[in-house]
């Protein structure tokens, strides 16, 4: 039997993409636990963290599918409803950090009622929603705000705007998209 120097397996080197694949899968779901905060014990807390914004707020109104923020400093005028993405990220995205806040732009340029639309991730109980139960939502929101607001869509929060645009555009609560 023929022996190699230093005792290695002459195949060797066709297990190295094995090797490197179940490495890499290890690392890749340290990183995802660590990440989303699975820590691993049974008894642990769970419970995701709200992000915070930047802008101090309030919740005007919680529904199923979405919270209403309110950032009004003013109690005249218009309510200005900005609608923010309903998926990947949350609604902070708008207003991540001074000096990098649309909620502290909008504010600074005059819009003293503003509220913003705050989506609440997808669960097992909101499997069956679909794009119309999101709509109803917003109208309840632009309901509860008076029923005449401006609205600004940002990312993809301006396509569901443009999505429900039949019903809200041609509805008399809306002052402007």
């Amino acid at each position: 039997m023929d022996r190699y120097p230093g005792g290695q397996f002459p195949y060797a080197a066709f297990f190295w993409p094995a090797l490197a694949a179940a490495s890499a899968g290890e690392i890749g779901s340290s990183f995802a636990a660590h990440f989303l905060g699975f820590s691993g014990d049974a008894d642990g807390d769970h419970t995701p963290q709200e992000p915070e914004g930047a802008t101090p707020s309030k919740i005007a109104l919680e529904l199923h599918a979405v919270r209403l923020c309110d950032f009004t400093v003013a109690q005249r005028g218009v309510p200005t409803l900005l609608c923010t993405p309903l998926a990947l990220h949350g609604a902070t995205i708008a207003d991540l950090a001074a000096g990098h806040s649309l909620v502290a732009a909008l504010r600074g340029a005059g819009i003293g009622r503003l509220f913003m639309t705050d989506w609440r991730s997808a669960s097992a109980d909101m499997r069956f929603l679909g794009i119309d139960e999101y709509l109803a939502d917003l109208n309840v929101l632009v309901d509860h705000l008076g029923g005449l607001v401006d609205l600004i869509g940002l990312c993809q929060g301006g396509g569901t705007l443009a999505r429900g645009r039949w019903t809200v555009v041609l509805s008399p609560n809306t002052a402007g998209l």
